[in-house]
């Protein structure tokens, strides 16, 4: 490898340049003899003029990060998987989930919530997610759907059809006759008119005179939140063990008739928290109260709040990640 590192430097100085093919060879067997240091030298001399590191370089890499579970390596790994982003290139979800898992085994909790937030922007950009909400300020309600991921195993993003079921919701809560709200009749409407392949969980809920009104199918939910207490909580709809209700286009699976409706009393002060599974499965009640009390503490508006209360919950998932391992 020496001699190969000898050609190298004779290409330049011939005025001839190694290609990266080249350097990801002299890298990959640095790494896999364990030499990982030299590899790295290796990596900084890649990006000047025409040679630039491709996702070869970045792969083999990262993987050479794990061989000594060191902290610094993982670090490195979290570093390099950063660049790669920046310079367009799409890790696959073992690589974010491998570098995550490391980072967060080896206590570097502060870059694994950067790993996760750049996850999350990648994903969003690549597909849209398959998650889906709507806020209907003027009619006071709002919406979550939670797509159902296993639809991606025969080719289908189920995100198409929870952004066009929520798109189909709101159209139908804007033709709801000014001051009623009929739930059922509103999911009904959206899930007709929704087309795409896929299915999701499906919650909606709106505030007329006081008065709650709400629909949800399957583990999707909202809790009802006063004087820093859960008032109510909407329970789960379960067909089976991690199966539950969920709506798809046509008729092939429930339909927006099986979800429970629910008409609850509502006072000044209030706060109503909707989310899918992905929330109310990772953190306690107790935990989401607390970001409500501490929003309103610091006299956050409804609306400017939303952003602000999903950063800390989202920084409250992966803390209780890190504690459960």
């Amino acid at each position: 490898m020496e001699r190969a590192l000898g050609f190298v430097g004779r290409m330049e100085e011939y005025g001839l340049r190694a290609s990266v093919q080249t350097y990801n060879v002299l890298i990959w067997y640095f790494c896999d003899v364990g030499e990982i240091e030299r590899g790295l030298e290796v990596f900084e001399k890649i990006g000047g003029g025409e040679c630039l590191p491709n996702l070869d370089t970045y792969n083999v890499l990262i993987c050479a990060m794990f061989v000594r579970k060191k902290s610094k390596d993982l670090v490195v790994a979290g570093k390099l998987l950063m660049e790669m982003v920046d310079r367009g290139f799409t890790p696959t979800k073992f690589t974010f989930n491998s570098v995550l898992n490391g980072l967060v085994l080896t206590e570097n909790q502060e870059f694994a919530k950067e790993i996760l937030r750049k996850q999350s922007e990648c994903s969003r950009e690549e597909t849209g997610g398959e998650d889906a909400h709507f806020i209907c300020t003027d009619e006071q309600a709002i919406g979550v759907v939670d797509g159902v991921g296993g639809w991606a195993d025969v080719g289908v993003d189920s995100g198409l059809f929870s952004r066009e079921l929520i798109s189909n919701s709101v159209r139908a809560i804007q033709e709801e006759p000014k001051g009623s709200f009929n739930p059922t009749r509103v999911l009904e409407k959206a899930h007709l008119n929704t087309k795409a392949k896929g299915s999701s969980t499906a919650c909606i809920v709106a505030l007329t005179d006081k008065v709650l009104h709400a629909i949800n199918l399957g583990d999707s939910g909202f809790i009802l939140v006063r004087d820093g207490c859960t008032i109510f909580q909407s329970p789960v709809q379960p067909h089976d063990f991690n199966f539950t209700y969920q709506l798809e286009s046509g008729n092939g699976a429930d339909l927006p008739s099986s979800g429970e409706v629910f008409s609850i009393p509502v006072a000044s002060g209030d706060v109503i928290v909707a989310g899918t599974d992905g929330l109310f499965d990772n953190l306690y009640n107790s935990e989401i109260i607390a970001v409500v009390v501490h929003e309103i503490s610091d006299g956050v508006e409804p609306q400017i709040g939303i952003c602000h209360r999903q950063e800390e919950i989202s920084s409250q998932l992966l803390n209780n990640c890190c504690d459960r391992d």
